[in-house]
């Protein structure tokens, strides 16, 4: 079997549910209030900006998306603009950058350490991990409905703030702390931010499960990240425009939530929000990463049996094995990655 094989069900709906889980990581808890320390009150304006570079950075591949269909997504593009050699090079240096995924887990097993205690970590990352791993063997068109339900989640609590805090938003908020260390701060700020919006990109991997993947990844990718950087400008102007910006500068979101949420709202925003933020992005990730090496076990870079599908599903089975071993052994044997 090979990438010919996937099923084709990914719509616009669903790919938009996977690359804004891409985009929004727990990481804009942290994010936002560093933001504000370079620029202030223009942190809003800095995502936005940041979404563009974003956009920009990703035209030669939309350009790409748009004319042919990658089923083995940046695998085919590697192969096609430079040769059969470099994609084993390509490859190797792919599976380098993904061997992390335990990282969510752990972020994850963190979160939810804090709000209920007593639990085994290392349980709590595995089981997490688990879970997710399980659902991608099933159809993708599965995964994407799950992670469509757990996004809908994740927006409602970052809505929420945005909805509870904007009308406490203090007046002249363009007339002071804004723009604090200049020109050069705010671009600085952009590119830093950057790390916030990036994520669409993954989709580009899922081109061989798309319906419609020339008309439909290029469209999302850039709806997503825009759209989302929209969603981090607002929560950026709550979480500047309410207390003194000297006081939110460099601190966690959850310090201006505090302020503006009662208690069953505010454990909601971390439930939905945090939690939601990795989940979303855990899922993701397990169903991109293993496509491009479905390619580059065909073409004999790895072993050709990693290639085989599920004979129902028609997902990577063996692949996902692989990656479910490698995220999970670094948890139980404590290694720091």
């Amino acid at each position: 079997m090979s990438t010919k094989d996937l099923k084709r069900e990914l719509g616009k709906v669903e790919l938009f549910g996977i690359a804004s889980g891409q985009i929004i990581g727990s990481g804009i808890m942290v994010l936002v209030g560093l933001g504000i320390g370079m620029t202030g009150k223009s942190v809003n304006l800095a995502f936005v900006l940041a979404a563009i570079f974003v956009v920009i950075l990703s035209v030669p591949m939309l350009f790409l998306t748009s004319c042919v269909r990658l089923r083995g997504g940046e695998y085919t593009q590697a192969y096609v603009l430079c040769g059969p050699k470099f994609t084993g090079f390509w490859t190797a240096v792919y599976i380098c950058r993904n061997i992390a995924l335990s990282v969510y887990a752990i972020s994850f097993a963190d979160y939810f350490l804090s709000l209920v205690p007593g639990l085994n970590h290392k349980v709590v990352a595995v089981a997490v991990a688990s879970v997710f791993f399980f659902i991608n063997v099933f159809p993708t068109k599965y995964m994407a409905k799950i992670q469509n339900i757990m996004m809908v989640t994740l927006l409602v609590a970052l809505a929420m703030f945005v909805f509870a805090g904007i009308g406490k938003v203090q007046p002249g908020y363009f007339t002071s702390d804004f723009i604090t260390n200049g020109v050069t701060g705010f671009l600085s700020a952009s590119a830093f931010l950057t790390f916030a919006v990036l994520g669409a990109n993954g989709i580009f991997q899922l081109g061989g499960e798309c319906k419609n993947p020339r008309k439909d990844i290029p469209f999302v990718l850039v709806a997503s990240t825009l759209g989302i950087s929209v969603l981090y400008a607002l929560i950026g102007t709550v979480a500047a425009g309410i207390l003194p910006v000297a006081d939110v500068a460099n601190q966690n979101l959850s310090l201006v939530a505090k302020t503006i949420l009662s208690k069953p709202l505010f454990l909601f925003f971390i439930v939905g929000g945090a939690l939601g933020a990795l989940a979303t992005t855990l899922n993701a990730n397990i169903a991109w990463v293993t496509k491009p090496l479905i390619q580059a076990s065909e073409d004999g870079w790895l072993p050709k049996k990693l290639a085989t599908l599920h004979p129902r599903f028609k997902t990577p089975i063996y692949l996902l094995i692989v990656f479910y071993l490698v995220t999970i052994i670094p948890i139980i044997a404590g290694i720091s990655l």
